[in-house]
């Protein structure tokens, strides 16, 4: 999985909408509009995120390999600008899991608590600080 608000990070499948950009993507997007940039609609899929200032992200789990975990939190991001998460390679096959989900069905006693972990470590922060520009209904 990658987090990022750089475009040299994307994949090269993956582009940009001119209305998904903000502070200093302004201008690299002008010069890419400037350079003949054919403008599609935003990229969806399963495996993409779109973050926006003010959201949070929560990852929950035992520890690991140099990872501590603090009563089942592992990590929380709290995002001050737009970001875009995609996870690769995704392959849409029923075995694996989508970016996001639960692994198998209805998770398990042991998820459930590391699920309300992550949502009592969000709740504790109370409302973001930031909040995201949205520009032409996007």
């Amino acid at each position: 999985m990658t987090i990022t608000n750089r475009p040299s990070d994307l994949p090269v499948w993956f582009t940009l909408h001119p209305r998904e950009v903000s502070g200093p993507l302004v201008i690299w997007m002008k010069g890419q509009l400037a350079k003949g940039y054919n403008v599609q609609e935003p990229i969806e899929g399963p495996n993409i995120w779109r973050i926006f200032a003010g959201d949070r992200i929560v990852w929950v789990g035992q520890t690991r390999g140099g990872v501590h975990s603090e009563g089942g939190v592992l990590e929380l991001l709290e995002f001050r600008e737009n970001a875009i998460v995609y996870g690769e390679p995704f392959d849409f096959s029923e075995d694996l899991p989508i970016l996001g989900g639960f692994d198998r069905g209805e998770p398990s006693p042991e998820g459930t608590k590391l699920c309300k972990a992550g949502w009592n470590a969000l709740t504790r922060l109370g409302p973001p600080r930031e909040s995201a520009q949205m520009t032409n209904g996007g």
